[in-house]
């Protein structure tokens, strides 16, 4: 995006800030020698608007946070620099995606009838610069992000890999659900959000995509999929991961099947240890949602890939054993500078 965008550099989502950012200045180095020429986006920020220097100094500025120069003297331009030095800039990043997408481009394509048939356990979905904006011009795959997200950055991972389940036909499109390997349903919902924790539970309008699949004769698929209403989720080129990537996990075979058993081991578990009894929350969990300890072994099996039930088990007890905090001897926590104490 052109810089100038109102959007906040230091979001950690992309969201609307309230300043604007408008201005274009820039300079080549600062005092001590690092160089601020180019434009860069905060670290932690999950949109890829970058900013030139002199705009991350007038954000300082009209937020107030300021820092020491080399000199001693606190100013915004001090807050700049630490921010600066910390940033990912947008050239370096430009290349590592294009390096990113020329490695799936490089994996054989995947034809739609082999996705549709189950041919291939997994496919990866090369976003192609068509339809909504894309965080490269080369594209990225979609994958699922940190807590379930959904973006076009990835590349040759895990998270990467998705199973294409293909419900009904109506030649020239398709009624699919797309899965990715923790189990999650890729999800639309209003308001063009898109993440990867919808479930069979879920509206069916909300988990089923149109598919509409293009072949140039090569066996190369490129794939457009649209939301219920028309809305267009991204236009995608399909490759066949590498075998390290195929998904061979229980809950893509049969979630509902699945649950059910993990369930049954869970309650098992609770009976024959009384100290998996009650409820606890992840000590990272500043929402202070409690969970029993059959939910942890769900959410484990899920977002670990577990290979097997025994597999979800021991991981949740050592999860809810060492990384939760009981319910009854919980306290609020205090967040000093940002840290939790």
């Amino acid at each position: 995006q052109a810089s100038g965008d109102s959007q906040n550099p230091l979001s950690i989502t992309v969201t609307v800030g309230g300043c604007s950012l408008g201005a274009s200045g820039m300079a080549s180095m600062d005092g001590v020698g690092v160089p601020v020429e180019g434009r860069r986006r905060y670290k932690w920020s999950s949109g890829a608007v970058y900013y030139s220097f002199q705009e991350f100094v007038q954000f300082c500025a009209q937020q107030g946070f300021e820092k020491p120069q080399e000199d001693g003297s606190w100013s915004a331009r001090g807050g700049a620099l630490e921010l600066w030095a910390d940033g990912v800039d947008e050239a370096e990043e430009e290349e590592m995606l294009c390096r990113q997408a020329e490695e799936v481009q490089a994996l054989p394509a995947l034809s739609f009838e082999a996705l549709a048939v189950g041919a291939s356990p997994s496919v990866l979905l090369l976003r192609l610069p068509l339809g909504l904006p894309s965080p490269s011009k080369c594209g990225g795959c979609l994958r699922v992000g940190a807590h379930g997200t959904a973006d076009c950055w990835g590349g040759l991972s895990t998270r990467s890999a998705l199973t294409v389940e293909v419900l009904a036909a109506f030649p020239p499109s398709y009624k699919a659900r797309i899965r990715c390997f923790s189990g999650g349903l890729l999800c639309f919902l209003v308001g063009n959000e898109v993440h990867f924790r919808g479930s069979e539970a879920d509206d069916p309008d909300t988990t089923t995509f149109e598919l509409l699949p293009r072949d140039f004769g090569t066996g190369r698929t490129v794939l457009t999929v649209a939301a219920k209403g028309g809305s267009i989720v991204g236009t995608f080129a399909a490759h066949t991961p590498p075998p390290e990537l195929t998904i061979h996990h229980v809950f893509v075979v049969s979630p509902e099947e699945s649950l059910r058993q993990l369930r049954v081991r869970a309650c098992e578990a609770i009976q024959a240890d009384p100290t998996l009894q009650g409820r606890r929350r992840h000590m990272q969990d500043v929402s202070e949602h409690y969970y029993g300890f059959e939910d942890v072994v769900l959410w484990a099996a899920q977002m670990y890939r577990c290979a097997s039930e025994s597999d979800a088990l021991e991981l949740a007890q050592a999860l809810w054993k060492f990384a939760c905090i009981c319910e009854a001897e919980d306290q609020v926590w205090t967040v000093v500078d940002g840290m939790i104490m």
